[in-house]
């Protein structure tokens, strides 16, 4: 077929599929930029959860958007702050890793009754059906690599304290990893 209009969709799909009269559709480079907000809150701080908003950050960023970090401070009433203040400043998707599991559903319902996406990580809310995507690791797995490269440094054993938080399903998986490698 030929294109009534620019003819740019060449350079964009090579089949010609986009010269449909709702172009704009299609032709996303016709579209007005739009810059999004987005909001991240992780539970506590830590390298881990840094790891995770540079990532995060770094891409939300090069597409010339916005990003809001505050840090839940292990503490799930201060953490629902925060998520109502995102959705206060308007935010169009939420990263969210609770503090409390049990003690999501305020948040995720505040969320949802906003209509804003969530993208739940590493330790997932009280009901997974509530969010638009839940990204984890294998916690149980990082354990038992983090107990392997205990007995490999030290394979002459030793008393070692595990420091759990049993709020969070990943933090209690990668005890229980660690744990049963190392005993």
């Amino acid at each position: 077929t030929t294109c009534e209009s620019c003819g740019n969709c060449v350079s964009h799909c090579p089949t010609g599929a986009l010269s449909a009269k709702d172009h704009k559709k299609y032709r996303s480079w016709e579209e007005e930029k739009k810059q999004y907000k987005f909001g991240f809150t992780e539970m506590s701080a830590g390298s881990f959860f840094d790891a995770c908003y540079s990532g995060v950050e770094e891409v939300v960023k090069a597409n010339g958007d916005e990003i809001v970090h505050v840090e839940g401070k292990a503490d799930s009433a201060y953490q629902l702050g925060v998520i109502e203040d995102f959705i206060s400043q308007g935010c169009d998707l939420v990263f969210y890793n609770p503090s409390d599991a049990a003690a999501s559903s305020a948040a995720v319902k505040a969320l949802n009754d906003a209509g804003i996406p969530i993208v739940n990580f590493d330790s997932a809310v009280s009901d997974l059906s509530k969010v638009n995507c839940f990204v984890v690791s294998d916690s149980y797995s990082c354990g038992q690599i983090a107990g392997e490269e205990l007995i490999k440094n030290h394979p002459e054993g030793g008393k070692v304290a595990v420091l759990d938080f049993p709020a969070s399903a990943a933090a209690a998986d990668r005890a229980k990893g660690f744990v049963d490698t190392v005993t």
